[in-house]
């Protein structure tokens, strides 16, 4: 089932899932689950919980600048 897109990060619960974590993000939960294999998704999960997020993670990872990633046209 496809999740409306986050607005309100309070709004969550304090543990998040693999679902949540896609819609705050606005990615395919495939797109995670690759990225985190190859380590490139921050924040990282916690804990021994593969596919688990502490809000508040969420929110200081939010709150950081990070590059833009960008595709090259051909």
């Amino acid at each position: 089932m496809k999740r409306a897109p986050v607005c309100d990060l309070s709004a969550l619960p304090v543990v998040l899932t693999i679902d949540e974590i896609a819609s705050v993000y606005r990615v395919g939960i495939s797109t995670i689950r690759r990225d985190l294999q190859a380590d490139a998704f921050r924040p990282l999960p916690f804990g021994k919980y593969p596919y688990r997020w502490l809000r508040d993670d969420v929110i200081r990872d939010l709150s950081t600048r990070r590059p833009l990633k960008t595709t090259k046209v051909k």
